[in-house]
């Protein structure tokens, strides 16, 4: 089963499916109920959101080799959320930050990118071919 699914904002396009354990990229990829990448370890404190695209995601990597999750073993006095997701650009993480993670009030927020996540997709390209990636495994996986 994909990993992504239509978001219900098109400046967003797509977002990761909630509250799923699925092998995509060749990891498992786990989600809260939020629809955000999980990590076993849930810190105690105030929210610190990393956003991104798939170097901050975890693109090949298990959810607890992720750098949010090694983050968390870092900060326990804080709970560190990968709202990160494949394919994102900056216009998409200022979306999604606006529609899902402003409420969550976060003590930080970290934003992760690299130079094309300046870009601007085609959507409907966008959406068909993150969902087709998932379903490979991942190339670079060490």
């Amino acid at each position: 089963m994909p990993i992504y699914q239509a978001s219900a904002d098109q400046r967003i396009s797509y977002e990761l499916r909630p509250s799923i354990t699925e092998n995509a990229y060749g990891a498992n990829v786990t989600t809260d109920a939020r629809g955000l990448r999980a990590t076993r370890r849930n810190g105690t404190g105030p929210p610190i959101v990393l956003q991104g695209d798939s170097v901050a995601f975890g693109f090949g990597v298990d959810d607890e080799e992720t750098m949010p999750a090694f983050l968390q073993q870092r900060l326990p006095e804080y709970t560190v959320l990968n709202a990160a997701v494949a394919g994102y650009n900056v216009e998409q993480q200022s979306a999604q930050y606006r529609q899902k993670l402003r409420a969550l009030t976060p003590k930080v927020l970290v934003l992760l990118f690299v130079f094309n996540d300046f870009e601007r997709p085609d959507r409907t390209r966008d959406q068909e071919s993150m969902v087709s990636a998932a379903r490979e495994p991942a190339k670079h996986r060490g």
